[in-house]
């Protein structure tokens, strides 16, 4: 069963900084907010870019770490071909979006963070047949990530 709980900003904290900033910081345990029995779909060196795939291949999440200079979190959410947008809002630091892309819903946030040198992203991506079960966990995750923005990359400042 999926976690919905809301207090999971420690989990939550460890995802963020395993899969965008300091992995060495938490344990290689699989973090509450992905899905049980779901897998990194990407292992590698790749820290700026981390994506867990569901156990039969049809969902997705991917959280990315990118300087704020590549591109601004709202060009970073802009629909791509394809993407029928539903649902879209901004705070002061932060972009949604999210809508239809063939037979899924996408979900995708972008935040500024440490001091607006970097943008981390998150985006969700799952069959529409399974809505009511992931509204939750999106509400749950989007809540949490506005917490993190000051949890940097030890170089961050440097970017």
């Amino acid at each position: 069963m999926i976690s919905t709980r809301t207090s999971m900003r420690w989990p939550v904290l460890c995802t963020i900084l395993l899969a965008l900033l300091m992995p060495s910081v938490c344990s290689a345990a699989s973090p509450n907010f992905v899905p049980r029995g779901w897998k990194r779909a990407d292992p590698g060196s790749n820290r700026s870019k981390i994506r867990f795939r569901s156990p039969d291949g049809s969902a997705a999440l991917t959280m990315r770490d990118l300087t704020s200079s590549e591109e601004s979190p709202a060009g970073i959410i802009q629909p791509k071909p394809g993407e029928e947008v539903t649902y879209q809002t901004r705070g002061q630091n932060w972009w949604v979006l999210s809508g239809y892309r063939g037979e899924d819903i996408f979900y995708r946030r972008a935040s500024f963070a440490c001091d607006h040198r970097r943008v981390h992203v998150i985006e969700l991506v799952y069959p529409r047949s399974l809505k009511r079960q992931f509204d939750p966990i999106v509400t749950s995750i989007s809540h949490q990530l506005g917490s993190y923005r000051d949890l940097c990359p030890k170089d961050a400042s440097s970017q």
